[in-house]
Parts: structure tokens; C-alpha cells; sequence
């Protein structure tokens, strides 16, 4: 299967700023028989501006507005998928790297640290999750998940967490889920 858009990209508020459109797209490469398995490509490319307004007397004290650009980048993502089910296994993985590149001189400013810019960067996740099923009812399962931001300048720049737990299903539309996690940030 496949599929494609054209969005108005990511805004900074409910205005999109930019004539640009975001465009993106989804390939699912599947085959159902003994077991399941599906392998994803996903894509993005878009633009994200933000700017300030001011309201402004001329000298002929008519108003205008003044813009003033505050960020600017250009994103482009990439993403895998893998979804396995085999007998009462699963597994489920995905990896996703995104590009920034800011304009010169319109980088955004770091939450943590106001007066640090966040440079042009890579930034990675992925996870897996691995599950089996016991009598129907009873499904332990191991997760891992990492995401690498490269930004120096966030509240949390990158980050691993391990969890194991188990679902216990009722019916197929109720169930319970109990994890435990070990979450490691820096």
C-alpha cells in the first residue's frame, strides 16, 4: 500500500507563515500467510517559520505591521518499520532520523537555556518491542526505545528506557497493561 500529502507543513501557531507545503508520503510493503510481516517507508520534507508582529504609527499615524522572522528551518524525515507476528509472537520496530536545517541567523532558542541557540542537527529514535501470547489471556513483553536529539541546548538532549510488563487480555477490547520501566535521560 502507499499513500502521499500535501500539508501546510508545521506551524508555530494556528497562522502557517510560509507559502510553502509540506509534502510526505508512506510505502507498506506486507504479506499475510503462516505469519504476518509488514515493512514501512515513511518520508517528510517541509518548511517551519515563526515570526513576531508589531503594529506600528507612521509618521502619517496610519498603522502598519511589522514582521519580524524569529526561526526558520527546513525538516526532512525518514522513517523504517518492521511489524513480525508469527505464531503467538511479536515484534514491532521503527527508526526515525530527522534533519534540521535553520536559515542563518533564524535559529530557535533552547527551552532550557534562553540565550543558546539550537544548531543544525540530525536527530535519531528508534525502539523495539518484542511480545508473546500465553493462553490466550497473557502477553509479557520486553520494550527498548532511544532517541539522540543532538540539539546541546534541550531539557533533554538524548535518552534510552528498557521496560518489560505484561498484558493480560479480558476480551479482545479489554485489558489490562502493568510495565515497568528504567529510564536513563541526559
Amino acid at each position: 500500500s502507499y499513500s502521499a500529502y500535501v500539508s501546510n507543513g508545521r506551524t508555530a501557531t494556528l497562522a502557517d507563515l510560509t507559502d510553502d507545503k509540506a509534502v510526505g508520503g508512506r510505502l507498506v510493503l506486507s504479506r499475510r500467510e503462516d505469519h504476518f510481516v509488514a515493512l514501512g517507508f515513511s518520508g517528510f520534507h517541509g518548511k517551519t517559520e515563526d515570526e513576531s508582529r508589531s503594529i506600528v504609527l507612521g509618521n502619517d499615524s496610519l498603522p502598519t505591521i511589522e514582521k519580524t522572522p524569529i526561526y526558520a528551518f527546513t525538516e526532512n524525515s525518514a522513517g523504517v518499520d518492521l511489524s513480525v507476528d508469527t505464531g503467538q509472537w511479536r515484534l514491532r520496530a521503527e527508526g526515525v532520523v530527522r534533519h534540521v536545517r535553520y536559515q542563518p541567523g533564524l535559529h530557535e532558542r533552547s527551552a532550557s537555556q534562553p540565550g543558546l541557540a539550537l544548531p543544525n542537527r540530525y536527530e535519531w529514535f528508534g525502539y523495539v518491542i518484542v511480545a508473546r501470547r500465553f493462553y490466550r489471556y497473557f502477553e509479557p513483553y520486553l520494550y527498548v526505545e532511544a532517541i539522540e536529539t543532538n540539539q546541546r541546548a534541550g531539557i533533554t538532549d538524548a535518552g534510552r528506557l528498557y521496560a518489560g510488563g505484561l498484558n493480560i487480555y479480558f476480551t479482545p477490547r479489554a485489558q489490562l497493561k502493568m510495565q515497568y520501566a528504567d529510564v536513563n535521560v541526559d
